[in-house]
């Protein structure tokens, strides 16, 4: 159990973490107060993709599918942490987002070049939008307008999509491959990432979308091929992380580079402190997690991701990056990153592990994550139970 953590979706006010275990079929729901596994729901068909709907109480879990034609998006309960059911859709679901606000599930797919409407409330699909991300695809909601934005890798333009009727408001053209998307709550722009992959080593861009006409106001050069990208409200810069393991700070001021910095090769993800503008980065070569403070944009630190590296986010109220890792023999783990961690003056940083399977053993004793600058080591050990 606990097989291949591929993605991970947060219930902040009830305290639970939501991990989608690809490869054993589940999804492991982890207390973040005492950060144990309290339960394990079933997820058949490879889940790959996890958001959580508040509106509901709910976590949406998107399945790569047993085959290329058909996959199912299972619900996993807040309440009873059980699987309730399952929505079949098209096929291969790669994004999820749940919008609160509209009652609304949004699953997309590449096989069906789809965007599946899910409500909430019925369990059903209510509609259908035509959909062509693929595996570097992006969604995001605009929380001022309830707008929702939809990277298309395929087509290579951003779709726009009404929250309040689910009709679509405009496509814009992008002119290369969106593979990541922020919201500037100061402007009320969408901030995108735009790729050549098939001239990975030619500049990307960074194009800020109106949010108001969804017309493009500016392009920016940055390295090729970005992976990543976040928003750090407390100093207003971009953190976006390559291919090649840079990672480059733009202000969304003036939409200028400010900083660039290199902290590994295959940067696949980028989390923002909410609480002390602090950035982590991961790296699936070194396999690390890199933290950047935000007021000087220089690396404070650099952990031991304990595995590759496969999705990481940021809870405010444990005060620590959750990340989920992969390790060998079909093993994983999360790993914890503390708040406003520094180096250590002597030895290497390290973090504390879940072992997903509920058995951890203790190399190094600090304090609870929730104390910021404490730092716990706990060996990774997901087990496979037998014949699985």
């Amino acid at each position: 159990m606990g097989s291949q953590p591929y993605a991970l979706a947060l219930d902040a006010s009830g305290g639970t973490l939501f991990v989608a275990n690809m490869n054993s079929n589940n999804v492991s729901v982890i207390s973040t107060s005492t950060n144990r596994t309290i339960a394990t729901a079933s997820a058949p068909g490879y889940p790959d993709s996890i958001a959580y709907d508040s509106r509901s109480g709910d976590a949406y879990v998107g399945t790569y599918g047993t085959s290329g034609n058909t996959s199912d998006v299972s619900i996993i309960s807040g309440a009873t942490d059980t699987n309730t059911g399952s929505v079949q859709v098209g096929g291969q679901v790669w994004d999820l987002l749940a919008d609160a606000s509209n009652g609304f599930v949004y699953a997309g797919s590449e096989v069906a070049n789809s965007i599946f409407v899910i409500s909430d409330s019925s369990k059903t699909i209510t509609q259908t939008l035509p959909y062509s991300a693929g595996p570097t695809g992006d969604m995001l909601l605009d929380p001022a307008n309830g707008d929702l934005y939809f990277g298309n890798a395929t087509a290579q333009f951003l779709t726009v999509v009404s929250g309040s009727s689910n009709n679509v408001l405009a496509t814009v053209p992008l002119g290369g491959i969106p593979t990541a998307l922020a919201y500037d709550p100061i402007s009320r722009d969408v901030d995108v990432a735009v790729a050549d992959l098939g001239q990975p080593n030619s500049a990307s861009l960074l194009q800020v979308i109106s949010g108001a006409n969804y017309t493009v106001l500016s392009s920016t050069p940055i390295p090729p091929v970005p992976q990543a990208m976040a928003y750090d409200p407390l100093n207003r810069d971009l953190y976006i992380s390559n291919y090649f393991g840079n990672v480059t700070v733009v202000s969304t001021e003036n939409d200028a580079v400010v900083a660039e910095m290199h902290v590994g090769d295959f940067t696949f993800n980028v989390a923002v402190d909410t609480v002390t503008g602090d950035v982590a980065v991961t790296s699936g070569e070194p396999r690390t997690v890199t933290v950047i403070s935000g007021s000087t944009n220089t690396v404070t630190a650099v952990l031991s991701a304990g595995g590759f590296p496969a999705s990481m986010l940021f809870d405010a109220n444990a005060s620590c990056f959750y990340v989920a890792v992969l390790t060998q023999n079909d093993g994983g783990a999360v790993t914890i990153v503390p708040s406003a961690l520094e180096q250590p003056s002597s030895g290497p940083a390290t973090s504390p592990v879940l072992d997903l399977a509920g058995e951890t053993e203790y190399i190094a004793i600090g304090a609870a994550c929730a104390v910021g600058l404490a730092v716990v080591v706990w060996l990774i050990r997901a087990k496979r139970s037998p014949g699985s």
